[in-house]
């Protein structure tokens, strides 16, 4: 019964080869560019989901990060790394995102393009910023996750996002897609993942190698050590609201399966007519020149406090 379900389901979310070959056709015309602009770059690579064969159909982004030496200040590896994006994206429409260091984001032909700065280290030495590991992550799972199992991490994928449990941002505090691919190459399947996620219980330890836990010295309700760096905890932006809605849709799943589980229902038109006996408070509050991820965080914190009182 759950193979019959699993199977139309892949088939949904797989991309087609026209999709694909249109992705990577422009991924390659934008890291040509970065690689023929002068600079004190060393590498442009593609990373992200698109480059490890994981993305879901109608999933428009891609992911190039710009590999600088260790010896470059930060001061000089944002100046640079924002100097050769939009040099790289010229003619596009451009716009700033912001994550330890601000980096650029494009819409090309349809399609959204972000150009990261990032150093590039061998693996034992210190990370320098956050997103370093990024190059080591793709190489990591294009190493161990097998061909068939890139069908598994889309139904993971699909499943997370349905029952809102997908994005590591502070918005969502989900799974990442690099956090389903281990659990892909952890368990071996999705289904597999999900029978072992319906029995999770806080707190949930568990690695591609035992001994990693060792290392990975975190306290929190989920532990899973960065394979590329065993004392990171790759789930540690996992809410324990997140966890628990998770652990309940694995547990809904296995009871009674569904496509359902794959695919997000459009929201229901409100009845207003609910509304008329009952006191609304709208509490609008100006966002300032405070970035996106840092508001969200001040209004969910506003919220907790809003609810203690």
């Amino acid at each position: 019964m759950y193979e019959e379900i699993l199977e139309r389901v892949k088939a949904k979310l797989r991309p087609s080869k026209v999709e694909i070959k249109k992705e990577l056709k422009i991924a390659k015309k934008i890291v040509n560019r970065i690689m023929n602009i002068e600079g004190k770059h060393i590498e442009a690579k593609l990373c992200g989901s698109l480059a490890r064969g994981t993305h879901l159909r109608g999933e428009r982004d891609i992911d190039i990060f710009v590999l600088f030496p260790e010896s470059l200040s930060k001061e000089e590896l944002e100046k640079e790394g924002l100097r050769i994006a939009k040099e790289a994206l010229k003619g596009y429409k451009q716009w700033l995102e912001y994550s330890e260091h601000p980096y650029l984001k494009a819409l090309v032909e349809g399609i959204e393009v972000e150009i990261v700065p990032c150093y590039k280290l061998s693996k034992g030495c210190g990370i320098k910023s956050a997103v370093d590991r990024s190059p080591w992550h793709a190489e990591f799972v294009k190493k161990n996750l097998k061909e068939e199992q890139k069908d598994e991490v889309r139904l993971l994928k699909a499943f997370l996002k349905a029952c809102n449990c997908y994005g590591a941002d502070i918005a969502n505090e989900g799974f990442s897609g690099y956090r389903c691919e281990l659990l892909i190459i952890k368990y071996g399947s999705f289904l597999k993942c999900i029978e072992n996620a319906s029995k999770w219980k806080p707190p949930v330890k568990i690695a591609i190698k035992e001994d990693q836990l060792e290392e990975c010295k975190v306290e929190h309700h989920i532990v899973f050590p960065d394979p590329c760096d065993a004392k990171r905890n790759v789930a540690s932006a996992i809410s324990l609201e997140t966890l628990a809605r998770f652990v309940a849709a694995s547990k809904m799943f296995l009871k009674k399966p569904s496509e359902k589980f794959f695919f997000k229902e459009k929201p229901k038109k409100l009845n207003t007519k609910l509304l008329e006996k009952r006191a609304i408070l709208g509490i609008l509050m100006k966002k300032g020149n405070a970035t996106s991820e840092i508001s969200i965080a001040q209004l969910k914190k506003f919220n907790r406090s809003l609810a203690t009182l």
